[in-house]
């Protein structure tokens, strides 16, 4: 090994243990006001009692998340309860393995040194570093979907050098992982699509086909035993006529495109601010040619059968998230976010090579190095403007005493309602429901409170709705109150 090279990776192991350690240093106690979470914590604690997965979440169980991430928090829960600094460093480890699992897909791809960068990139990504707070399924999910495609590319190639042993173990690792990803989110189903369609487009053995449509049944057949709803969410969203589906899908593109820039470029900075500015206008006024182009090439290399398999799950997970009717913001793009960076600087390279026609390499090299070196200055520079980021909400004290007060005062068998019932629920084992769920129901917000026969409203102060309340639209008096929140109890 070169001195170059030695100086690279010594560089890298510095600067990823740098933010290894510093992710977990920042790690703070409690949680935003999300809701999710505690619905993934709630299954976990399920899993961990003998109770049905989909029980003692919500009056009414609008939605059911996949079994894989409440299974992986389970242990954990059951060890050291509920305590969010453990259950918050599972993203960190998430993230890193995360990298390390791309990484030999990056060094294949871009070169040694490219890729060392391009690991850094990633690992010290501030967005990730301010995302790790929460206690979602997204990091765990990039995990399992990055070992999916490292192994099926392992299978790739022992299938081309005739190696059928390491071939089928890399395959069966392949389907195990693809459909762990697919029981953590339910978006792992983009993987099986663009899985099948590369093997159908460029392998002459067509069998991993029927045993990648066998494993997604098996995984719909667990989601459906449990009672997930994902898949069917999903569904739904595309289920509109084919005028609004192309036009949702169209306003969606300019969402999806400026998360994606999000991503890469943080708006933390004096640097990164106005570099975002030109981005997100240059993404506005070019969105039809931004949309055209991605369907061009992704046709033009799936019929020249040049397409790779990064490619095919790139395009394939990208048209779904545009098609899908949830802003989901940034993190619903971490899946892409490694074959993003690889795609950007192959073409940088390929359209260089046009122009120069190998000529000024140097050059070349030297531009994508200074570049991503930027980007990893950049994402330093925005983690210590953020570096105190703290946006616990459930362990202030006027939320700890509204807590305290629903564990030790409503019943088991009595309901309330509340607009984040689903983390309640976790942090005090007290069933309950939101006013409404759905755009249009706040009109009928009172039947849902005679259809559900809810014993107490949990109202924030400056909620409207505690003025409706108040002025007698339904027969409740206070019982409790302090800084931030008034309960009242229904009477009957």
């Amino acid at each position: 090994m070169d001195k170059q090279k030695c100086l690279w990776r010594i560089v890298f192991w510095l600067a990823a243990s740098l933010f290894f350690l510093l992710n977990i240093l920042t790690i703070h106690d409690g949680h935003n006001w999300g809701d999710d979470f505690g619905q993934y914590i709630q299954h976990g604690k399920n899993i961990i009692y003998g109770r049905p997965y989909a029980s003692h979440i919500m009056v009414e169980p609008w939605v059911v998340v996949p079994p894989g991430f409440p299974v992986v928090l389970a242990p954990f829960i059951k060890i050291f309860g509920i305590n969010f600094k453990i259950l918050k460093l599972l993203n960190v480890a998430a993230w890193q393995g995360f990298v390390w699992v791309f990484y030999p897909i990056l060094r294949r791809r871009l070169g040694e040194e490219a890729a060392l960068l391009s690991a850094l990139v990633l690992l010290s990504s501030p967005y990730f570093f301010i995302f790790k707070q929460n206690v979602l399924s997204d990091v765990v999910f990039v995990f399992f979907i990055s070992l999916a495609m490292l192994a099926l590319t392992k299978y790739n190639e022992f299938s081309k050098a005739g190696k059928a042993r390491p071939a089928n173990f890399s395959l069966g690792a392949a389907l195990f992982f693809m459909l762990y990803s697919f029981l953590i989110r339910s978006a792992g189903i983009f993987l099986f699509i663009a899985a099948a369609f590369y093997i159908l487009l460029k392998s002459k053995d067509k069998k991993p086909v029927l045993l990648i449509f066998l494993m997604f049944l098996i995984g719909v057949s667990v989601d459906s035993w449990v009672g997930v709803s994902g898949v069917g969410h999903y569904i739904e969203s595309v289920r509109s006529p084919p005028g609004e589906w192309a036009v949702f899908a169209y306003r969606h593109v300019s969402h999806v495109f400026h998360s994606l820039a999000a991503l890469y470029i943080p708006m933390q900075t004096v640097i990164s601010a106005p570099i975002f500015s030109v981005l997100s206008f240059l993404i506005t006024k070019t969105l039809p040619f931004l949309l055209a182009g991605v369907c061009i090439i992704f046709i033009y290399r799936a019929a020249k059968r040049t397409i790779s398999l990064l490619e095919c799950f790139f395009f394939i997970y990208l048209f779904g998230i545009i098609i899908w009717v949830i802003e989901g913001g940034p993190r619903y793009l971490f899946p892409v976010l490694g074959p993003f960076l690889v795609l950007g600087i192959e073409s940088f390279r390929a359209v260089y090579h046009f122009f120069f026609r190998g000529r000024f390499e140097k050059i070349r090299e030297g531009a994508i190095r200074w570049l991503l070196i930027l980007l990893i200055a950049n994402n330093a520079v925005s983690i210590l403007i953020n570096l105190n980021f703290n946006d616990d909400e459930i362990f202030r004290p006027h939320v700890r005493a509204m807590l305290r007060w629903v564990k030790e005062n409503v019943q088991p068998q009595e309901r309330y309602m509340f607009w984040k019932p689903r983390a309640v629920v976790a942090l005090t084992d007290r069933v309950g429901t939101p006013f409404w769920i759905y755009p249009g129901e706040e009109k009928v917000w009172l039947q849902r409170v005679r259809k559900f026969k809810i014993d107490y409203l949990i109202i924030a102060k400056n909620d409207p709705l505690i003025q409706q309340v108040s002025a007698g639209a339904v027969p409740a008096g206070e019982v409790w109150e302090n800084s931030h929140y008034k309960i009242f109890k229904i009477q009957r």
